[in-house]
């Protein structure tokens, strides 16, 4: 799924790593992020926030990991060179756009900028939202009243294969390969009916 072909991209962080891209059309340049859990005493001081405060934790990764699809939303970017269908645009029925209001974005907060940054989602133009650091896309993080039945990001909009495929394809990364992998041929009729891998010797 290729939405546009030649995205300007916004000098921000983004998708877990720097991109040193220019309006001019320099090359994106990636730089790795470690995970930040080197110790026992971290994992503990994490697991101990996210029990605290689940909605408040994973709702804190959540926006700056997600994209996710804001109503309305409007801001400052580069035009995109070649505008065509946005995902919001294919996920909903012809002619109808994603979100209630008919316009918006698929945004994440972007720490480098201090805002949401994202794509348009009918032009996919690259674009910066002022909406505030305590902004948050959803109602409610985490909805415990029926537990076990937990509901997590109430109101929130995403999509799967945005996050996925299209994001990528739109920060400029649309010619590399994605994801890799080659499973085990797999035979349910092993192991008692739960399946083990065939053997190719």
């Amino acid at each position: 799924m290729i939405f546009c072909t030649k995205p300007e991209l916004v000098r921000c962080s983004y998708d877990r790593m720097t991109l040193m891209a220019t309006a001019a059309g320099s090359a994106a340049v990636p730089q790795a992020q470690t995970n930040p859990v080197r110790s026992r005493t971290v994992w503990e001081q994490q697991r101990a926030a996210a029990l605290a405060n689940p909605g408040a934790f994973h709702g804190d990764i959540a926006k700056r990991q997600i994209h996710w699809f804001v109503a309305g939303a409007a801001g400052t970017g580069h035009a995109s060179t070649s505008p065509q269908a946005s995902p919001a645009q294919v996920a909903d029925s012809p002619g109808q756009p994603h979100g209630a209001g008919g316009e918006g974005a698929w945004l994440s907060f972007d720490d480098a900028c201090g805002r949401w940054i994202g794509w348009d989602a009918r032009t996919c133009a690259a674009l910066t939202v002022d909406l505030g650091q305590d902004f948050e896309p959803w109602e409610r993080a985490f909805n415990a009243d029926d537990a076990p039945h937990w509901k997590w990001f109430e109101g929130g909009r995403t999509n799967a294969c945005f996050n996925e495929v299209d994001r990528h394809v739109l920060a400029g990364f649309g010619n590399e390969a994605a994801f890799l992998y080659e499973g085990d041929r797999w035979d349910m009729s092993q192991d008692g009916g739960r399946g083990a891998p065939v053997d190719t010797l």
